[in-house]
């Protein structure tokens, strides 16, 4: 009976391998590979691909509705990542806490799991290969799955299986576990490139091969494993490879091993997943079919030991939970709580008597102050009245200096008498003043000039021709109000006469 179902789903084929884990012992039961009809995993609804894959499983004698996804390294981002030293405990926080700081999307978008990298000697940090996905990728699967009737158990990435693979090959060659391990799985166009230290999965790279000849495509693996390799190195400088796998089409990749043997300076051999992990299966093996079941098999051979962490999107590694020492910490948080409540009592007791003194200090200050207050009173009321006749007073030369400026010099009129008196409220003064002048024109426009500075309004007098000196025969007089308001007011206009000025016209 079927376990479980090794489902690879890549963006324009999937490849399902069923098989049963016994103990240490696995059975390839059946096995299905087809491209999407559309060449586009996201080219139809969710609803109209899983009957497609419902009835392609069933063709193929796959009953089983357990399904473990793997989805293809080019959907997955994986970040190598130097943590400081801590628990295994402490990893899930720290992992989270990397990866958050360095993705540009939020982690409530993201699935997230991560595998531990053993501690190397000579290194205070810890290593761990982050994983992460879009929530919105998986969406879909899961819809298109879920409309196929399968039920999902797990979500990993193809290089963790293939890692699996490859670990258990080397454990079955009984291979020392510190070589490092070279991995390569052509697949059509499709390359992925694995590194493994101690039997750990360290680096991971996918590409796209070009579609040219056999011998472009070499040239192309060649250099996309050369970059892999340093890159890994990179992370581990003492990595050392000491063997290497190419799992492909032995009849697509003639001559490659012996290539890519000498490009890496490490001897790589063909591996065929199903003959050496001591498998069989169910039906002969069509072209490209060995690369395709490179991670279903590895997945299912990894089941057996799990010698290489297994990473699941599904259930990612968390901190465990915390203990509650509440109850191992009763006793004495209640004699602590009590303690606590005798001091805070006894400090209470001694702030109020020491509060108590100061409220007496500050009502004798304040006593003290409202006598001194009292006492200076009579003396402020002065300072107001003084200041208040202050406020209103003129200066007596500089109100004569501007009349004297309104009047133009003594040319056309000049004053007789002048007298000033205080005033209250808006008005700050009144000046009374008497004064002859050639002839009313002149009176009026002195008068006008005056009421039209800031702060002055003349209260209009009738004028008479009584005055003595033959020169200046019109008399006038000047009632001036200082006000408070700066208000400018408009001058009269021309031929438009004050009340009690007899109207003149400008010839």
């Amino acid at each position: 009976m079927a376990d479980f179902v090794a489902l690879l789903w890549d963006r324009t084929e999937w490849t399902a391998a069923e098989a049963s884990v016994t103990g240490g012992t696995v059975r390839l039961l059946n096995t299905c590979s087809e491209a999407w009809p559309e060449g586009s995993a996201d080219s139809s609804p969710p609803a109209v691909r899983g009957s497609r894959l419902k009835g392609s499983l069933n063709k193929a004698g796959i009953r089983c509705r357990s399904v473990w996804l793997i989805l293809a390294r080019e959907d997955v981002i994986l970040r190598h990542l130097e943590l400081p030293h801590a628990t295994d405990e402490e990893l899930p926080d720290l992992v989270r806490f990397q990866a958050s700081a360095r993705s540009s999307v939020a982690l409530d978008q993201l699935l997230l799991d991560f595998i531990p990298i053993a501690h190397r000697a000579g290194r205070e940090q810890r290593d761990a290969l982050c994983a992460t996905i879009p929530t919105s990728l998986l969406l879909p699967i899961r819809a298109t799955l879920e409309a196929a009737g399968l039920e999902l158990e797990g979500v990993t990435v193809s290089s963790v299986a293939v890692a699996e693979l490859l670990t258990h090959v080397a454990a079955q060659r009984r291979l020392p576990v510190n070589d490092g391990t070279l991995g390569i799985v052509r697949d059509g166009q499709r390359a992925e490139i694995v590194v493994l230290q101690q039997r750990q999965l360290i680096y991971a790279h996918s590409a796209r091969l070009s579609a040219g000849d056999a011998a472009g495509q070499l040239a192309a693996m060649q250099s996309e494993t050369s970059r892999a390799v340093v890159a890994a190195q990179r992370l581990a400088p003492d990595l050392t490879l000491k063997h290497g796998w190419l799992v492909a089409d032995p009849a697509d990749v003639e001559g490659w091993a012996a290539a890519l043997t000498r490009r890496v300076d490490c001897p790589i051999e063909l591996l065929n997943p199903v003959a050496d992990c001591g498998l069989t299966s169910p039906h002969p093996l069509i072209p490209g079919e060995i690369a395709k079941l490179a991670a279903p098999i590895g997945l299912a051979v990894g089941r057996t030991a799990h010698p290489v962490p297994v990473l699941d999107f599904l259930h990612p590694r968390k901190a465990p939970p915390r203990r509650d020492p509440r109850k191992a910490r009763i006793a004495a948080g209640a004699a602590a709580a009590l303690l606590l409540l005798v001091g805070a009592t006894a400090y209470t007791q001694l702030s109020l008597q020491s509060l108590s003194e100061q409220v007496r200090e500050l009502t004798d200050e304040e006593g003290s102050l409202t006598r001194q207050l009292k006492a200076g009173e009579p003396t402020l009321a002065a300072a107001r009245d003084v200041q208040s006749w202050l406020d209103h007073s003129t200066p007596q030369l500089a109100m004569l200096g501007e009349l004297r400026e309104e009047m133009e010099g003594t040319e056309r009129q000049y004053l007789t008498q002048y007298d000033y008196t205080a005033g209250s409220n808006e008005v700050l003064g009144k000046v009374a003043a008497q004064g002859n002048a050639r002839d009313r024109l002149a009176i009026q426009q002195f008068q006008d000039r005056v009421d039209s500075r800031l702060g002055r309004r003349v209260k209009p007098k009738n004028l008479t021709l009584t005055s003595r000196d033959s020169d200046y025969p019109a008399k006038f007089e000047l009632d001036l109000e200082l006000i408070v308001e700066a208000e400018k007011k408009p001058a009269a206009a021309s031929g438009v006469a004050k009340p009690g000025v007899p109207a003149t016209t400008t010839p």
